[in-house]
């Protein structure tokens, strides 16, 4: 019996206008009428995740900012793990000489930029609470971020250059085709899910893991069934159990028919 489902955001739970389908919200409320977990396990901020929360009626803690965070339905943070300030500090200076994109999520929920671009323009697009400053190296943003996310394809030479002055010290996982995203090394989807584990006594048998990119490899790996989304890349597919719809064609909703509400029943 399925006691859990985790479930990723962008490219997953939303279509492609950052919606959430009337499909989608119906089963995951049945969900939570029969007594499963919706788990949330997004890189979005606190704030968004706080949004969802408040229209899908969702009780249980969710996981934040590419699972650096975990908070409970009044968003107050149960548990997290900051990107240390000193290397905030050099991504900033490194992501300026190179002139490219960058965005910092705090643990406020909100994300801090210097200069706009298109990706925090897609960022912005999608929900998100940004807020644009003069200098990200302010003492009060580089002491509290979670999640560092920089606009880099991945045939960029810069993102080899991220990857090469960072590995050692941090996590790196990429979010998409145009995101490279960084966090505590102890920090991801997979460990915070492993903790709302423990919180309930759920076994990784009692689990589904539902994404669309390589930061839900981990826990579609892990989950007793992990399932990708048709927009997913073929390295993602391959990975999971069982692939379904894309996203705009109400993917989530077509797993948790197949082996939740009917499986349960």
């Amino acid at each position: 019996m399925i006691k859990l489902i985790a479930i990723d955001l962008d490219g997953t739970l939303y279509n492609s206008k950052s919606e959430i389908s009337n499909e989608n919200e119906i089963v995951i409320k049945k969900c939570i009428q029969k007594g499963i977990k919706i788990i949330l396990s997004t890189s979005k901020t606190i704030y968004t995740v706080g949004k969802i929360i408040k229209k899908l009626g969702l009780v249980d803690p969710q996981i934040a900012s590419g699972g650096a965070a975990i908070i409970n339905k009044d968003l107050k943070p149960l548990f997290s793990l900051k990107v240390p300030k000193n290397v905030v500090k050099e991504v900033i200076e490194i992501s300026r000489k190179h002139k490219k994109g960058l965005a910092l999520s705090s643990i406020d929920g909100n994300i801090y930029y210097e200069n706009s671009h298109p990706g925090i323009d897609h960022i912005e697009g999608t929900g998100d609470k940004v807020i644009k400053v003069s200098d990200l190296r302010e003492k009060e943003i580089i002491n509290n971020i979670l999640l560092i996310t920089l606009t880099i394809d991945s045939k960029d030479e810069f993102n080899k250059i991220i990857i090469n002055n960072f590995k050692d010290r941090v996590k790196i996982k990429r979010g998409g085709p145009i995101f490279l995203t960084l966090l505590n090394k102890g920090a991801g989807k997979l460990f915070a899910l492993k903790k709302i584990m423990e919180m309930f006594n759920i076994k990784k048998e009692e689990i589904i893991s539902i994404g669309d990119s390589e930061n839900d490899l981990e826990t579609i790996k892990f989950a007793r069934i992990g399932i990708a989304m048709d927009n997913a890349p073929d390295s993602v597919k391959e990975a999971a159990d069982y692939n379904v719809s894309s996203n705009d064609l109400n993917g989530v909703a077509e797993a948790i028919n197949k082996f939740c509400l009917k499986g349960n029943e």
